[in-house]
């Protein structure tokens, strides 16, 4: 494939000028971004510092209080990696859906059985499971997010479709995934 002389795409510097270009900027947009991440990793340790270390690993994280573990939550799902974050949630719902008694269930109430109704209840799981880890659980929005969760699955627990180990794999689905 024959290689276009840079005029001719509007852009009036050499080959050389550009790779130089780009070879200043890459390892600087790199050592940016490891600036930022240690500077938060190291805002952790300043705010939290009875769940470190001395050496800086995470000690006595048994002890920490449901404000600080939300607080480190949200910062982690808003600021780290929101997009990754995100994503992942989406694919641990996926990913129950892999159970065989979880698959089974949702093709008898007709969730998965068109695009419409999988793409509607993979969003609303996606909503509330967001509000759950956004709003402090104590708060009356986290709360009632929570409420409806359980409301929607209650009927379905009561009737025997949906076991303990169900809910409980789905559950760790969405705490252990978006690692």
């Amino acid at each position: 494939m024959p290689s276009l002389p840079l005029s001719s795409v509007g852009l009036n510097c050499s080959w050389t000028t550009i790779l130089t270009i780009l070879t200043i900027l890459i390892p600087s947009y790199l050592l940016l971004i490891r600036h930022l991440r240690f500077q938060r990793l190291h805002s952790y340790r300043t705010r939290f510092p009875q769940y470190f270390s001395p050496d800086g690993s995470p000690a006595n994280l048994s002890k920490m209080t449901l404000q600080d573990a939300h607080q480190i939550l949200v910062n982690i799902s808003q600021r780290e990696f929101p997009y990754l974050y995100q994503r992942s949630l989406f694919f641990a719902l996926f990913k129950t859906y892999a159970i065989p008694s979880i698959s089974s269930l949702l093709l008898a109430t007709g969730q998965l059985s068109s695009h419409k109704t999988a793409s509607k209840r993979a969003t609303d799981t996606e909503i509330l499971i967001m509000e759950i880890v956004i709003n402090p659980p104590w708060e009356k929005r986290g709360l009632e997010a929570l409420a409806r969760m359980n409301w929607l699955h209650g009927r379905w627990q009561k009737a025997g479709r949906i076991r303990d180990g169900d809910l409980l794999y789905t559950l760790s689905m969405f705490a252990l995934e978006p690692e």
